[in-house]
């Protein structure tokens, strides 16, 4: 899950390793220190006294270095090692003689020492401090007058400080070529290391591009979790769903039984915990905290599920579409080394982040759509925001009107084809079919009497809906129930069983005859009392020969299955007279009449007489329901 190597491995790279070095230097000093005191005073040598007290400050400061190395502060250590050698080079070249020119290495032993944690900036500094030593301490050679010890003792102090000098040299240079050979090899394995984490990575991206979108977010979600559960070291994995300030579960992949199941939601303060963390990128949670109270999730089952699972570490990644918050996905690790490096594989999480985003996107999209259409659907329902309107049925040979079609207006203008079918997408269309009848067979009483009454009903609600016959027997008039094309029927004998029980009183329309294959199926199979012709094929009809060759094939039909024939949409006075000419004895539109409320229509028994045909005015009434067979 790394593109390179880990921050926290680098910084454990290239150190040397300066505590094993730290009791070579002391012994050193304290041993020639003691020495020199006591030749010193043994034979009376000003020069050796100068040389112990020179070095014995220098062993204060190597324990110093130690307790510095004890409190994690190897940098400074080292830096302050490096000083106090070069300061003691200085000092012995000026003041001793003897060991002048052996003094002339402890600069150079104290720029191997800092170039090890040089960086870019740092290295030319470190090499001007030597630089600057060695000057120093070239210049006490030359100005200084040192003091000198007696032979033999001379050459052999002289010999014995460059043998001590040289051993540390070596030892320096021996600690710092081991460090660098340990280093290089920890490199090596973090580059391996990455480059499976990179190709396991790639992997996983891999398998996840290639899963299968499906309609159900739940389906894809479980197979994202079961992708990103081939990791090494993950034994967890989840996807939630945001909503509302939520978090629910989409699918999980662990072992045995997870205490919260699919679709159900997590505890309010294990959301709010998440949720407060997605605002930015990818993070990380530390198992062991998080389950004494420390971290952000507080005490759950799932919580305890997951410190009983052994999991060391999660880590989380917020999934977003447009900048909006979608979802979470998360893993959790049991491998010990992989969370302690977590942290660094956040981008990795993050990636997988970003590809299940994609993979959910068009689901969740859909489903949080459907979930806002559901709520809008259900307040118009519950707030009555429709109210009926009527329009008038008109019998054509007589100008008179003779039934009124029910239609829904909705407020703010929407269509009713509109809110109908998405009632239907949201499983709430017979609801709302059922709150628009009722409310439109309370209205009809203020219709005048002998006209019927036209209501549209879907075949699901025919005959699934219980409710339905106790509706209609509410009603103190004909009732013709029209079936449309907009869903398809599948059992028409079930169908024609259903409208049997409705009763005697209710006849049977199609409507919309003639926009499709469907309407014919309709017409064949339920035989009904009334065909009402689409109005797209009456517009323009007194022009069109076509629109006129399938109305009059209609109104063939209808004689020959003794069914009624009547015509929607009629907006002019030609129309009107072309579908009069060819056999149409019922008409509906807005040139016969708009729909409007039911007080409207109280008194209107006819049409005003500039727009009737001028054709015979014979009352011909609706012929009594005929057994459905």
């Amino acid at each position: 899950m790394l593109t390179g190597v880990a921050p926290s491995q680098i910084s454990a790279l290239g150190r040397p390793r300066l505590p094993s070095f730290l009791p070579w230097l002391l012994w050193l000093t304290l041993t020639f220190a003691t020495l020199e005191l006591a030749g010193g005073v043994a034979m009376n040598q000003p020069a050796l006294l100068i040389s112990a007290l020179i070095t014995a400050p220098f062993a204060v400061v190597v324990l110093v270095a130690r307790r510095l190395v004890q409190l994690r502060r190897e940098v400074r250590a080292t830096v302050v090692i490096a000083i106090s050698l070069a300061l003691l080079g200085i000092a012995g070249a000026y003041l001793i003689g003897t060991v002048a020119q052996a003094m002339i290495l402890l600069p150079v032993l104290s720029i191997s020492l800092l170039l090890p944690y040089a960086t870019r900036r740092s290295s030319a500094a470190a090499l001007v401090f030597g630089l600057v030593s060695s000057a120093l301490t070239f210049l006490a050679l030359e100005v200084s007058r040192p003091v000198p010890i007696a032979p033999p003792l001379g050459p052999i102090f002289s010999a014995s400080i460059m043998i001590g000098i040289a051993a540390l040299v070596i030892a320096a240079l021996l600690d710092f070529a081991g460090a660098a050979r340990q280093s290089l090899t920890a490199l090596t394995g973090a580059h391996q290391q990455a480059q499976a984490l990179s190709a396991e990575r790639a992997g996983v991206v891999e398998l996840l591009n290639s899963l299968e979108v499906r309609s159900d977010p739940e389906m894809t979600a479980g197979a994202v979790v079961h992708a990103l559960a081939e990791l090494p070291g993950v034994i967890l994995a989840g996807v939630l769903e945001h909503e509302d300030g939520r978090l629910r579960v989409l699918g999980v992949s662990g072992p045995g039984t997870f205490p919260i199941p699919i679709g159900a939601y997590l505890p309010a303060t294990v959301s709010e915990a998440i949720l407060a963390h997605a605002t930015g990128g990818p993070w990380s949670e530390n198992i062991p905290d998080t389950a004494t109270g420390q971290g952000v999730v507080e005490h759950s089952p799932l919580v305890e599920m997951v410190v009983a699972l052994g999991i060391r570490a999660v880590a989380f990644a917020p999934m977003r579409i447009g900048g909006e918050l979608i979802g979470i996905i998360g893993v959790g690790t049991v491998d010990a080394e992989r969370a302690r490096h977590l942290t660094d594989e956040l981008p990795a999480v993050g990636e997988f982040g970003a590809t299940a985003s994609a993979l959910l996107a068009p689901s969740l999209t859909d489903r949080r759509e459907r979930r806002g259409d559901r709520h809008q659907i259900a307040a118009v329902i519950s707030d009555r925001a429709f109210r009926p309107v009527f329009q008038p049925i008109v019998d054509l040979a007589t100008a008179r009107t003779v039934g009124f079609e029910a239609l829904t207006e909705f407020e703010g203008g929407r269509s009713a084809y509109d809110m109908f079918g998405l009632a239907t997408r949201v499983g709430l269309g017979q609801e709302l079919e059922l709150a628009t009848l009722a409310a439109a067979i309370k209205a009809s009483t203020a219709l005048p009497g002998p006209a019927w009454l036209s209501l549209n009903v879907s075949p699901r609600l025919v005959t699934d809906s219980d409710r339905l016959p106790a509706l209609l027997g509410k009603v103190r008039r004909s009732i013709v129930l029209e079936i449309t094309e907009h869903e398809v029927i599948t059992d028409y004998a079930g169908l024609r069983s259903a409208f049997r029980r409705l009763g005697p009183d209710v006849s049977l329309a199609i409507d919309d005859a003639g926009a499709g294959v469907a309407n014919f199926n309709h017409l064949v199979e339920l035989r009904p009392d009334l065909i009402k012709i689409d109005l797209q094929l009456v517009r323009d009809v007194d022009t069109d020969l076509a629109r006129q060759a399938l109305i009059a094939g209609l109104v063939h039909f209808g004689r020959a299955a003794h069914a009624r024939v009547l015509v929607e949409g009629v907006e002019t006075k030609e129309e009107l007279a072309a579908v009069v000419e060819l056999g149409v004895t019922l008409g509906q539109g807005y040139f016969l009449g708009r729909p409007n409320r039911a007080r409207a229509w109280a008194t209107t028994v006819a049409l005003p007489a500039s727009t009737s045909p001028g054709i015979e005015r014979v009352l011909i009434p609706m012929p009594a329901r005929r057994a459905v067979s």
